[in-house]
């Protein structure tokens, strides 16, 4: 008699590219992603494209996920049926123009999924044109 194990994979809410939006240069942000998980349940960690597959570091022991000038946390955790969390990223860079980002999600099912992330620093120019 073969038996057959699976379990319905985890579908996440979560969109492949987080558009992060404009930013002041010397501005700092923390934005929040709601990824609710409309499948089975699932295990994640969130990795570097250089420390896919095989990361040089416990991603356990990592508070945050670094890539420059972006910050994810958590770098892992655990979803039900229904569940959601929150991905947090904190954007801090300091020169202008298009930063973009790319981490891999690990699911413990064998599941991978590229994602990236984008900001667009910019700065205000204003004029003061006063007449007296």
């Amino acid at each position: 008699m073969r038996v057959w194990a699976h379990r319905p994979p985890p579908i996440l809410s979560l969109p492949q590219e987080l558009n992060l939006g404009a930013c002041l240069v010397g501005d700092a942000q923390a934005i929040s992603f709601r990824c609710k998980n409309r499948g089975g349940h699932g295990k994640f960690r969130l990795l570097s494209p250089a420390d896919y597959p095989s990361p040089s570091v416990a991603q356990r022991y990592l508070k945050s996920l670094k890539l420059e000038p972006f910050n994810v946390t958590p770098t892992e955790f655990a979803l039900g049926p229904g569940e959601e969390c929150e991905l947090i990223v904190d954007y801090a860079p300091l020169a202008l123009g298009e930063h973009r980002a790319h981490f891999i999600m690990v699911c413990d099912n064998c599941q991978v999924r590229s994602s990236s992330l984008e900001k667009k620093k910019s700065k205000i120019k204003w004029r003061n044109n006063w007449e007296y």
